[in-house]
């Protein structure tokens, strides 16, 4: 698979793979901000569900950054103004977002019938392989 990096995210090479594969995995994108992005998520996610010791379990919170300042405050970034003007045009219009924790896999599925382009932005929080 096609690895981008932060370097790519204006690149007429990164808004191909995208028109033709539907996605693109950028690497280290948050890697300035990963440690905080997990206190917070953790922070969100305990204040929901409390115990979320079950390891059999799928968590589903929505709307979930819009419930935290700073995880709201990352779609101001330039680089994510960057990204998604490359990939889906000028001005782009944040739809939403949830938070997961997921028991299993999940297979490849579309999340919106939304017509029209759009794109979600998936932040793993564990290292993840190709099982």
């Amino acid at each position: 698979m096609k690895q981008f990096t932060i370097e790519d995210i204006a690149s007429e090479g990164l808004k191909n793979f995208f028109n033709i594969f539907g996605f693109v995995k950028i690497s280290g994108f948050f890697s300035n901000e990963i440690k905080e992005i997990s206190k917070e998520f953790d922070a969100l996610m305990s204040s929901k569900f409390g115990d979320m010791s079950d390891q059999n379990r799928n968590y589903l919170y929505p709307q979930f950054i819009d419930q935290n300042e700073y995880l709201t405050s990352l779609l101001e970034k330039e680089k994510i103004q960057i990204l998604t003007n490359n990939l889906l045009g000028e001005n782009p219009i944040y739809t939403g977002s949830d938070g997961n924790i997921f028991a299993g896999s999940t297979p490849w599925h579309r999340d919106y019938l939304i017509k029209g382009r759009s794109c979600k932005m998936l932040i793993y929080l564990e290292k993840i392989d190709g099982n």
